[in-house]
């Protein structure tokens, strides 16, 4: 028995019971857990990209603030801040 889905051009094969409808019903199984796998698959891929861009590298470039306690500065690079604080004596 083979089986095409046509939206997404799917191809299953069965052979394994000696009845017609045995081979349609384990080949409709397949089917629908081979399209199951898929849409799995684009789900956690969709999910692992947008996390991606989320999340920093964490290399020494991709920090967060700077600190320069001599001049009393602090830069914060995700916002593009600079504050300039005054340290007491």
């Amino acid at each position: 028995m083979q089986l095409t889905h046509k939206p997404s051009g799917l191809v299953v094969v069965c052979q394994v019971e000696r009845s017609q409808h045995g081979n349609r019903a384990r080949a409709m199984q397949m089917l629908a857990t081979k399209l199951y796998d898929l849409e799995y698959q684009r789900h956690h891929g969709d999910i692992a990209s947008k996390r991606k861009s989320l999340v920093s590298t964490g290399d020494r470039s991709a920090k967060i603030r700077t600190y320069n306690w001599p001049q009393g500065r602090i830069t914060d690079h995700r916002i593009n801040m600079k504050f300039t604080i005054s340290i007491p004596l």
